[in-house]
Protein backbone atom coordinates (compact mmCIF):
# COMPACT_ATOMS: atom_id res chain seq x y z
CA UNK A 1 0.00 0.00 0.00
CA UNK A 2 1.88 3.19 -1.08
CA UNK A 3 2.36 5.50 0.90
CA UNK A 4 -0.17 4.21 3.42
CA UNK A 5 0.81 2.54 7.31
CA UNK A 6 -1.81 0.54 8.63
CA UNK A 7 -2.71 -1.09 11.85
CA UNK A 8 -5.66 -3.08 12.87
CA UNK A 9 -6.74 -3.19 16.39
CA UNK A 10 -9.45 -5.96 17.90
CA UNK A 11 -11.93 -3.91 19.71
CA UNK A 12 -14.24 -6.45 20.51
CA UNK A 13 -15.53 -9.27 18.44
CA UNK A 14 -17.32 -7.77 15.72
CA UNK A 15 -15.72 -4.44 15.64
CA UNK A 16 -11.68 -3.83 14.61
CA UNK A 17 -9.77 -0.22 15.13
CA UNK A 18 -8.01 1.04 12.10
CA UNK A 19 -5.27 2.91 12.64
CA UNK A 20 -4.44 4.95 9.35
CA UNK A 21 -1.81 7.44 8.31
CA UNK A 22 -0.96 8.27 4.69
CA UNK A 23 2.80 9.87 3.77
CA UNK A 24 2.67 13.63 3.01
CA UNK A 25 4.18 12.93 -0.39
CA UNK A 26 0.66 10.92 -1.57
CA UNK A 27 -1.23 13.65 -0.24
CA UNK A 28 0.43 16.47 -1.37
CA UNK A 29 0.49 14.36 -4.79
CA UNK A 30 -3.02 14.11 -4.19
CA UNK A 31 -3.08 18.23 -3.93
CA UNK A 32 -1.08 18.62 -6.68
CA UNK A 33 -3.30 16.97 -8.90
CA UNK A 34 -6.74 18.13 -7.85
CA UNK A 35 -5.32 22.28 -7.93
CA UNK A 36 -4.26 21.18 -11.37
CA UNK A 37 -7.88 20.78 -11.85
CA UNK A 38 -8.74 23.44 -10.57
CA UNK A 39 -6.24 26.05 -12.41
CA UNK A 40 -7.46 24.38 -15.72
CA UNK A 41 -11.41 25.47 -14.79
CA UNK A 42 -11.13 28.35 -12.77
CA UNK A 43 -11.22 31.75 -13.73
CA UNK A 44 -9.22 34.58 -11.55
CA UNK A 45 -9.33 37.50 -11.72
CA UNK A 46 -5.56 39.09 -13.26
CA UNK A 47 -4.62 35.33 -14.80
CA UNK A 48 -5.52 33.98 -18.38
CA UNK A 49 -7.87 30.72 -17.47
CA UNK A 50 -5.17 28.26 -16.46
CA UNK A 51 -2.22 30.64 -15.94
CA UNK A 52 -3.27 31.22 -12.03
CA UNK A 53 -0.43 29.95 -9.73
CA UNK A 54 -1.53 27.35 -7.01
CA UNK A 55 -0.92 30.33 -4.02
CA UNK A 56 -3.57 32.44 -5.53
CA UNK A 57 -5.78 28.81 -6.05
CA UNK A 58 -5.12 28.13 -2.61
CA UNK A 59 -6.54 31.53 -1.39
CA UNK A 60 -9.28 31.00 -3.12
CA UNK A 61 -10.22 27.13 -2.99
CA UNK A 62 -7.87 25.83 -0.44
CA UNK A 63 -10.21 24.97 1.90
CA UNK A 64 -12.54 22.79 -0.80
CA UNK A 65 -9.95 20.98 -2.05
CA UNK A 66 -8.48 20.08 1.30
CA UNK A 67 -11.39 18.86 2.66
CA UNK A 68 -12.69 16.71 -0.98
CA UNK A 69 -8.72 15.39 -1.32
CA UNK A 70 -8.62 14.18 2.08
CA UNK A 71 -12.07 12.72 2.18
CA UNK A 72 -10.89 10.94 -1.01
CA UNK A 73 -7.55 9.73 0.49
CA UNK A 74 -9.49 8.60 3.38
CA UNK A 75 -12.13 6.35 1.49
CA UNK A 76 -9.34 5.06 -0.33
CA UNK A 77 -6.77 3.97 1.99
CA UNK A 78 -9.59 2.75 4.13
CA UNK A 79 -10.49 0.61 0.99
CA UNK A 80 -7.07 -0.63 0.73
CA UNK A 81 -6.42 -1.53 4.30
CA UNK A 82 -9.77 -3.56 4.32
CA UNK A 83 -8.53 -5.01 1.01
CA UNK A 84 -4.93 -6.02 2.72
CA UNK A 85 -6.16 -7.38 5.79
CA UNK A 86 -9.34 -9.33 4.36
CA UNK A 87 -11.74 -7.56 6.62
CA UNK A 88 -15.50 -9.00 5.84
CA UNK A 89 -17.02 -6.05 7.11
CA UNK A 90 -20.68 -5.52 6.77
CA UNK A 91 -20.72 -1.75 6.75
CA UNK A 92 -19.49 1.68 6.36
CA UNK A 93 -16.72 2.76 8.52
CA UNK A 94 -17.35 4.98 11.88
CA UNK A 95 -14.59 7.81 11.47
CA UNK A 96 -13.68 9.07 15.43
CA UNK A 97 -10.64 11.20 14.46
CA UNK A 98 -8.39 12.31 11.42
CA UNK A 99 -5.60 15.17 11.92
CA UNK A 100 -3.72 16.60 8.59
CA UNK A 101 -0.48 18.19 8.95
CA UNK A 102 1.05 19.18 5.60
CA UNK A 103 4.59 18.18 6.54
CA UNK A 104 3.43 15.04 8.20
CA UNK A 105 0.67 13.84 6.59
CA UNK A 106 -2.92 12.64 6.94
CA UNK A 107 -3.57 10.35 9.69
CA UNK A 108 -7.09 8.78 11.03
CA UNK A 109 -8.94 6.47 12.89
CA UNK A 110 -11.69 4.54 12.11
CA UNK A 111 -13.88 1.65 13.95
CA UNK A 112 -15.34 -1.37 11.32
CA UNK A 113 -18.01 -3.91 11.79
CA UNK A 114 -16.92 -7.51 10.61
CA UNK A 115 -19.29 -10.34 10.09
CA UNK A 116 -19.72 -12.15 13.11
CA UNK A 117 -18.56 -15.86 14.12
CA UNK A 118 -21.73 -18.27 13.78
CA UNK A 119 -21.71 -21.37 15.85
CA UNK A 120 -24.65 -22.74 13.62
CA UNK A 121 -27.57 -25.03 15.54
CA UNK A 122 -28.36 -28.50 14.67
CA UNK A 123 -30.41 -27.94 11.46
CA UNK A 124 -30.56 -30.85 9.42
CA UNK A 125 -33.33 -33.77 9.59
CA UNK A 126 -35.38 -30.88 11.59
CA UNK A 127 -39.33 -31.54 12.44
CA UNK A 128 -41.70 -28.88 12.07
CA UNK A 129 -45.65 -28.83 11.45
CA UNK A 130 -46.67 -27.45 8.52
CA UNK A 131 -49.50 -25.33 9.57
CA UNK A 132 -52.34 -24.84 6.76
CA UNK A 133 -55.08 -23.12 7.57
CA UNK A 134 -58.80 -24.64 7.38
CA UNK A 135 -60.65 -23.13 4.51
CA UNK A 136 -64.36 -22.61 6.18
CA UNK A 137 -67.69 -22.09 4.03
CA UNK A 138 -67.70 -18.56 5.35
CA UNK A 139 -64.39 -17.55 3.75
CA UNK A 140 -65.69 -18.93 0.39
CA UNK A 141 -69.19 -17.00 0.98
CA UNK A 142 -67.16 -13.92 1.82
CA UNK A 143 -64.97 -14.02 -0.79
CA UNK A 144 -67.93 -15.18 -3.47
CA UNK A 145 -69.44 -11.80 -2.20
CA UNK A 146 -66.32 -9.94 -2.45
CA UNK A 147 -66.33 -10.64 -6.18
CA UNK A 148 -69.89 -10.29 -6.42
CA UNK A 149 -69.30 -6.23 -5.03
CA UNK A 150 -66.45 -5.82 -7.37
CA UNK A 151 -68.51 -6.65 -10.63
CA UNK A 152 -71.17 -4.08 -9.19
CA UNK A 153 -72.01 -1.60 -11.74
CA UNK A 154 -72.76 2.35 -10.79
CA UNK A 155 -75.85 4.17 -12.33
CA UNK A 156 -76.18 7.63 -11.74
CA UNK A 157 -79.25 8.92 -9.80
CA UNK A 158 -81.16 11.48 -11.95
CA UNK A 159 -84.72 12.03 -9.78
CA UNK A 160 -83.57 11.05 -6.42
CA UNK A 161 -82.23 14.05 -4.82
CA UNK A 162 -81.76 12.57 -1.19
CA UNK A 163 -78.78 10.30 0.19
CA UNK A 164 -79.81 7.06 1.26
CA UNK A 165 -77.26 4.06 2.91
CA UNK A 166 -75.63 2.23 0.30
CA UNK A 167 -75.88 5.19 -2.11
CA UNK A 168 -71.80 5.98 -4.06
CA UNK A 169 -72.03 9.95 -3.77
CA UNK A 170 -69.48 12.37 -5.02
CA UNK A 171 -68.99 15.38 -2.62
CA UNK A 172 -67.01 18.42 -1.94
CA UNK A 173 -66.31 18.97 1.76
CA UNK A 174 -64.97 21.98 3.80
CA UNK A 175 -63.56 21.32 7.32
CA UNK A 176 -63.19 23.43 10.10
CA UNK A 177 -62.09 23.12 13.75
CA UNK A 178 -63.60 26.36 15.88
CA UNK A 179 -64.14 28.25 12.95
CA UNK A 180 -60.33 27.70 11.94
CA UNK A 181 -60.35 25.55 8.37
CA UNK A 182 -58.60 22.55 8.26
CA UNK A 183 -57.06 21.98 5.04
CA UNK A 184 -56.29 18.27 5.73
CA UNK A 185 -59.69 17.48 6.15
CA UNK A 186 -60.79 19.37 3.33
CA UNK A 187 -61.72 17.43 -0.11
CA UNK A 188 -63.05 18.10 -3.36
CA UNK A 189 -64.59 15.50 -5.75
CA UNK A 190 -64.76 12.77 -2.66
CA UNK A 191 -66.42 9.75 -3.33
CA UNK A 192 -67.72 7.44 -1.00
CA UNK A 193 -69.90 4.71 -0.43
CA UNK A 194 -72.50 5.44 2.42
CA UNK A 195 -72.38 2.97 5.02
CA UNK A 196 -69.41 1.38 4.24
CA UNK A 197 -67.63 1.91 7.39
CA UNK A 198 -64.65 3.98 5.63
CA UNK A 199 -65.93 7.11 7.44
CA UNK A 200 -66.56 8.21 11.00
CA UNK A 201 -69.97 6.61 12.66
CA UNK A 202 -70.80 10.53 13.31
CA UNK A 203 -70.32 11.54 9.33
CA UNK A 204 -71.98 8.49 8.31
CA UNK A 205 -75.33 9.03 10.09
CA UNK A 206 -74.90 12.93 9.08
CA UNK A 207 -75.23 11.75 5.31
CA UNK A 208 -78.49 10.09 5.16
CA UNK A 209 -80.92 12.18 4.00
CA UNK A 210 -78.63 14.79 3.04
CA UNK A 211 -80.01 16.96 -0.14
CA UNK A 212 -78.03 17.33 -3.63
CA UNK A 213 -76.01 20.53 -4.04
CA UNK A 214 -77.41 21.86 -0.96
CA UNK A 215 -74.92 22.54 1.26
CA UNK A 216 -75.28 20.95 4.86
CA UNK A 217 -73.13 20.78 8.41
CA UNK A 218 -72.10 17.70 9.27
CA UNK A 219 -70.35 17.95 13.19
CA UNK A 220 -68.16 15.21 14.01
CA UNK A 221 -66.75 14.18 17.65
CA UNK A 222 -63.34 12.69 17.22
CA UNK A 223 -62.04 9.76 19.49
CA UNK A 224 -60.19 10.71 22.61
CA UNK A 225 -57.64 8.26 21.28
CA UNK A 226 -57.39 9.57 18.20
CA UNK A 227 -53.54 8.73 17.82
CA UNK A 228 -53.27 9.51 13.74
CA UNK A 229 -54.54 13.51 14.65
CA UNK A 230 -53.87 14.65 18.19
CA UNK A 231 -55.22 17.80 17.34
CA UNK A 232 -58.71 17.01 16.90
CA UNK A 233 -58.43 14.23 19.68
CA UNK A 234 -61.57 14.28 21.50
CA UNK A 235 -63.03 17.84 19.48
CA UNK A 236 -65.89 18.71 17.53
CA UNK A 237 -65.32 19.35 13.86
CA UNK A 238 -67.66 20.85 11.12
CA UNK A 239 -67.40 19.48 7.68
CA UNK A 240 -69.73 21.05 5.67
CA UNK A 241 -70.82 19.19 2.50
CA UNK A 242 -72.05 19.40 -0.71
CA UNK A 243 -73.27 16.37 -2.87
CA UNK A 244 -72.78 16.44 -6.25
CA UNK A 245 -73.92 13.30 -7.40
CA UNK A 246 -75.52 10.02 -6.01
CA UNK A 247 -75.20 6.93 -7.99
CA UNK A 248 -76.82 3.64 -7.13
CA UNK A 249 -74.79 0.46 -6.68
CA UNK A 250 -76.16 -2.24 -8.45
CA UNK A 251 -74.60 -5.53 -7.92
CA UNK A 252 -75.20 -8.82 -9.44
CA UNK A 253 -77.55 -11.87 -8.55
CA UNK A 254 -75.04 -14.85 -7.59
CA UNK A 255 -76.32 -17.20 -9.83
CA UNK A 256 -74.97 -19.56 -12.92
CA UNK A 257 -75.40 -16.53 -15.31
CA UNK A 258 -73.11 -14.48 -12.84
CA UNK A 259 -70.66 -16.89 -12.87
CA UNK A 260 -70.61 -18.00 -16.90
CA UNK A 261 -70.86 -14.09 -17.27
CA UNK A 262 -66.84 -14.04 -15.94
CA UNK A 263 -65.92 -15.57 -18.63
CA UNK A 264 -63.10 -17.92 -16.08
CA UNK A 265 -61.63 -21.28 -17.31
CA UNK A 266 -63.64 -24.32 -16.20
CA UNK A 267 -66.46 -22.16 -14.45
CA UNK A 268 -69.78 -22.60 -16.42
CA UNK A 269 -72.11 -22.30 -13.61
CA UNK A 270 -72.21 -21.17 -9.48
CA UNK A 271 -71.39 -24.32 -8.23
CA UNK A 272 -68.17 -24.75 -10.46
CA UNK A 273 -67.34 -20.49 -9.76
CA UNK A 274 -67.60 -21.69 -5.70
CA UNK A 275 -65.36 -24.84 -6.36
CA UNK A 276 -62.72 -22.51 -8.41
CA UNK A 277 -62.72 -20.04 -4.90
CA UNK A 278 -62.44 -22.70 -2.57
CA UNK A 279 -59.23 -23.66 -4.75
CA UNK A 280 -58.03 -20.43 -4.36
CA UNK A 281 -58.44 -20.12 -1.00
CA UNK A 282 -56.92 -23.49 -0.37
CA UNK A 283 -53.89 -22.75 -2.85
CA UNK A 284 -53.54 -19.25 -0.76
CA UNK A 285 -53.57 -21.18 2.74
CA UNK A 286 -51.08 -23.65 1.06
CA UNK A 287 -48.55 -20.50 0.32
CA UNK A 288 -48.84 -18.77 3.71
CA UNK A 289 -47.94 -22.37 5.29
CA UNK A 290 -45.31 -22.44 3.33
CA UNK A 291 -44.49 -18.62 4.55
CA UNK A 292 -44.89 -19.82 8.00
CA UNK A 293 -42.87 -22.96 8.09
CA UNK A 294 -39.69 -21.35 6.46
CA UNK A 295 -40.06 -18.45 8.89
CA UNK A 296 -40.55 -21.17 12.33
CA UNK A 297 -37.57 -23.37 10.74
CA UNK A 298 -35.67 -20.32 10.65
CA UNK A 299 -36.48 -18.90 13.87
CA UNK A 300 -35.66 -22.18 15.65
CA UNK A 301 -32.57 -22.38 13.88
CA UNK A 302 -31.66 -19.03 15.03
CA UNK A 303 -33.05 -19.97 18.80
CA UNK A 304 -29.97 -22.48 18.83
CA UNK A 305 -27.46 -20.62 17.09
CA UNK A 306 -24.94 -18.41 19.05
CA UNK A 307 -23.34 -15.17 17.37
CA UNK A 308 -22.08 -11.51 18.72
CA UNK A 309 -24.24 -8.49 16.88
CA UNK A 310 -22.77 -5.36 15.13
CA UNK A 311 -24.30 -2.64 17.13
CA UNK A 312 -24.07 -0.38 14.32
CA UNK A 313 -25.65 -2.50 12.16
CA UNK A 314 -28.81 -2.98 13.95
CA UNK A 315 -28.88 0.72 14.43
CA UNK A 316 -28.56 0.66 10.86
CA UNK A 317 -31.25 -2.26 9.71
CA UNK A 318 -33.50 -0.19 12.42
CA UNK A 319 -33.14 3.14 10.94
CA UNK A 320 -34.34 1.45 7.63
CA UNK A 321 -37.34 -0.29 9.03
CA UNK A 322 -38.65 3.23 10.12
CA UNK A 323 -37.81 4.40 6.77
CA UNK A 324 -40.04 1.75 4.94
CA UNK A 325 -42.70 2.53 7.54
CA UNK A 326 -42.30 6.47 6.08
CA UNK A 327 -41.22 7.43 8.80
CA UNK A 328 -38.41 9.96 7.47
CA UNK A 329 -37.68 13.53 8.84
CA UNK A 330 -39.03 13.24 11.81
CA UNK A 331 -36.98 15.61 15.14
CA UNK A 332 -34.30 13.53 16.58
CA UNK A 333 -35.27 12.59 19.69
CA UNK A 334 -38.66 11.33 18.40
CA UNK A 335 -36.66 9.23 15.77
CA UNK A 336 -34.67 7.83 19.08
CA UNK A 337 -37.81 6.84 20.87
CA UNK A 338 -38.87 5.02 17.30
CA UNK A 339 -35.52 3.40 16.95
CA UNK A 340 -35.86 1.89 20.32
CA UNK A 341 -38.94 0.23 19.60
CA UNK A 342 -38.25 -1.58 16.36
CA UNK A 343 -35.01 -2.74 18.06
CA UNK A 344 -35.81 -6.30 18.82
CA UNK A 345 -37.07 -6.58 15.47
CA UNK A 346 -34.27 -5.25 13.93
CA UNK A 347 -31.81 -7.31 16.47
CA UNK A 348 -34.10 -10.50 14.81
CA UNK A 349 -33.46 -9.69 11.31
CA UNK A 350 -29.42 -9.35 11.77
CA UNK A 351 -29.14 -12.04 13.57
CA UNK A 352 -31.38 -14.30 10.92
CA UNK A 353 -29.80 -12.91 8.17
CA UNK A 354 -25.77 -14.14 9.36
CA UNK A 355 -27.43 -17.79 10.29
CA UNK A 356 -28.41 -18.13 6.60
CA UNK A 357 -25.14 -17.06 5.43
CA UNK A 358 -23.45 -19.46 8.03
CA UNK A 359 -26.01 -22.38 6.98
CA UNK A 360 -24.94 -21.23 2.72
CA UNK A 361 -21.06 -21.53 3.47
CA UNK A 362 -21.68 -24.85 5.46
CA UNK A 363 -23.97 -25.88 2.80
CA UNK A 364 -21.12 -24.53 -0.37
CA UNK A 365 -23.99 -22.80 -1.77
CA UNK A 366 -23.29 -19.62 -4.48
CA UNK A 367 -25.08 -18.09 -6.83
CA UNK A 368 -24.08 -17.97 -10.33
CA UNK A 369 -23.85 -15.06 -13.01
CA UNK A 370 -26.40 -16.52 -15.06
CA UNK A 371 -28.64 -16.39 -12.08
CA UNK A 372 -28.11 -12.99 -11.27
CA UNK A 373 -28.96 -11.57 -14.57
CA UNK A 374 -32.04 -13.79 -15.07
CA UNK A 375 -33.42 -12.25 -11.67
CA UNK A 376 -33.07 -8.63 -12.81
CA UNK A 377 -33.90 -8.96 -16.06
CA UNK A 378 -37.21 -10.29 -14.40
CA UNK A 379 -37.38 -7.41 -11.86
CA UNK A 380 -36.91 -5.29 -14.65
CA UNK A 381 -39.75 -6.71 -17.27
CA UNK A 382 -41.85 -6.74 -14.01
CA UNK A 383 -40.85 -2.73 -12.86
CA UNK A 384 -42.71 -1.67 -16.01
CA UNK A 385 -42.48 2.43 -15.96
CA UNK A 386 -40.18 2.00 -13.41
CA UNK A 387 -37.75 0.12 -15.29
CA UNK A 388 -35.39 2.84 -15.88
CA UNK A 389 -35.37 3.95 -12.24
CA UNK A 390 -34.52 0.20 -11.34
CA UNK A 391 -31.67 0.07 -14.04
CA UNK A 392 -29.92 2.87 -11.99
CA UNK A 393 -30.63 1.31 -8.79
CA UNK A 394 -28.37 -1.48 -9.67
CA UNK A 395 -25.60 0.53 -11.30
CA UNK A 396 -25.28 1.92 -7.63
CA UNK A 397 -22.04 0.15 -5.75
CA UNK A 398 -23.04 -2.43 -3.69
CA UNK A 399 -26.67 -2.99 -4.73
CA UNK A 400 -25.64 -6.36 -7.06
CA UNK A 401 -23.78 -7.79 -4.02
CA UNK A 402 -26.95 -7.19 -1.77
CA UNK A 403 -29.21 -8.77 -4.10
CA UNK A 404 -26.94 -11.75 -4.66
CA UNK A 405 -26.90 -11.77 -0.39
CA UNK A 406 -30.94 -11.94 -0.90
CA UNK A 407 -30.94 -14.47 -3.59
CA UNK A 408 -27.94 -17.06 -1.23
CA UNK A 409 -30.09 -16.64 1.68
CA UNK A 410 -32.60 -17.53 -0.02
CA UNK A 411 -31.27 -20.71 -1.12
CA UNK A 412 -29.83 -21.53 2.36
CA UNK A 413 -33.57 -21.02 3.31
CA UNK A 414 -34.75 -23.53 0.69
CA UNK A 415 -32.05 -25.89 1.98
CA UNK A 416 -33.10 -25.73 5.67
CA UNK A 417 -36.81 -26.83 4.54
CA UNK A 418 -35.61 -29.41 2.33
CA UNK A 419 -33.48 -31.16 5.18
CA UNK A 420 -37.01 -30.98 7.71
CA UNK A 421 -39.20 -33.09 8.23
CA UNK A 422 -42.69 -31.56 7.78
CA UNK A 423 -46.02 -32.93 9.15
CA UNK A 424 -48.84 -30.99 7.08
CA UNK A 425 -51.46 -30.32 10.28
CA UNK A 426 -55.09 -28.16 9.20
CA UNK A 427 -55.63 -26.06 12.16
CA UNK A 428 -57.98 -23.21 12.48
CA UNK A 429 -57.07 -19.39 10.72
CA UNK A 430 -56.83 -18.01 14.63
CA UNK A 431 -54.25 -20.40 15.42
CA UNK A 432 -51.21 -19.29 12.91
CA UNK A 433 -49.12 -16.86 13.49
CA UNK A 434 -46.93 -14.16 11.37
CA UNK A 435 -43.20 -16.19 10.57
CA UNK A 436 -39.80 -14.41 11.05
CA UNK A 437 -38.34 -12.38 8.23
CA UNK A 438 -35.04 -11.41 7.41
CA UNK A 439 -33.94 -7.83 5.81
Amino acid sequence: MAGIQAKVKKNDSVSRVLVVSVDSERVEAEMTTAFGNIASKAKVKGFRKGKAPREVLEQEYGGEVREDVIGRLIEDAFIEVVREHELDIVGPPHLTSREYQPAEGLKFEATVEIRPKVKLGRYKRSKADRKVARVEDEQVNEAMESLRQRMAVLEAEEDRVNVQAGDVITMDMYASLEGQPLDRYTRDGQQVEVGSGNLPDDFERGLLGVTRSIPTPIDVRFPENNGEDSEVAGRLVRFQVTVREIKNKIVPALNDSFAAELGWDDVADLASLREKVNGELRERASQEADRRVRGELLEALVGKSKLDLPPLLVERTAMSMLGEMGMRDIPRDKFDELKDIVQPEAEKRVRAGFVLDAVAEAESLGVEPEEMEKRVGEQLAAAGERAGELRKHYSQPGAVADLRVGMLRDKAMDCLVEQATLNDVEVDPADVAAPLQTG
